[in-house]
């Protein structure tokens, strides 16, 4: 029996290798029914979902697999199935998954790299890109990381300069609702009284005699 159901593992991932997936899902359901608690055909359905673009069903597959076999690559599949599917924050969190199993795994720590780019958050983009380029990876891939982060380190510096320069345009205007909203990230005063105190420093600068 045990010989039968390798060699029907081995016949359908042949048929997924030629790319005859229509063929290879209509096997694997077919086992699946007789042993539902088989990791190899829950991820062998994954693989096929995953390339006929039924990204809910990989994942579904992929995560009963996890259940089963704690494997780096199982993760990492499992994260891509994720963010097909655009389940961005469950992708990140199987991404971590993956580097706590095999913490020198390139892969992931560029695709998390790239996912937090993605949502602004360039702080832990470049902490993965940099993690990234300390691994055994080739040299063009380093050259594209490192021109990745450097455009992030030029649109940080102009972004400060913009930003800079909208913050003395709202001084100017006196308007401190708008200051106020514009640093609220490091603000550790309420609202009230930073327009309070930034009333009383710009228009006493404007209101002073200043003698030379």
């Amino acid at each position: 029996m045990e010989s039968n159901n390798l060699s029907r593992i081995d016949y359908i991932r042949e048929l997924i290798a030629d790319c005859r997936y229509d063929d290879a899902l209509e096997l694997l359901q077919i086992a699946s029914d007789e042993e539902p608690d088989n990791a190899d055909y829950n991820y062998e359905l994954a693989r096929v979902f995953m390339e006929l673009g039924n990204y809910p069903a990989a994942v579904s597959n992929l995560e009963l697999v996890t259940e089963k076999v704690r494997n780096h690559l199982i993760y990492y599949m499992l994260a891509e199935a994720y963010q097909a599917d655009e389940q961005i924050d469950k992708a990140i969190g199987a991404y971590l998954k993956c580097l706590m199993l095999n913490e020198k795994f390139p892969l992931a720590y560029k695709k998390l790299g790239v996912l937090f780019l993605s949502r602004g958050d360039k702080i832990s983009a470049k902490e993965y890109f940099e993690d990234y380029l300390k691994l055994d990876i080739p040299k063009d891939e380093k050259e594209q990381v490192r021109n990745i982060l450097n455009r992030i380190q030029k649109n940080d510096q102009k972004q400060a300069k913009q930003t800079l320069i909208d913050y003395m345009n709202l001084i100017n205007e006196k308007n401190y609702e708008a200051m106020y909203e514009k640093v609220t990230n490091v603000n550790t005063i309420d609202k009230d009284t930073f327009i309070t105190r930034n009333q009383n420093i710009y228009e006493g600068i404007d209101s002073a005699n200043i003698s030379i």
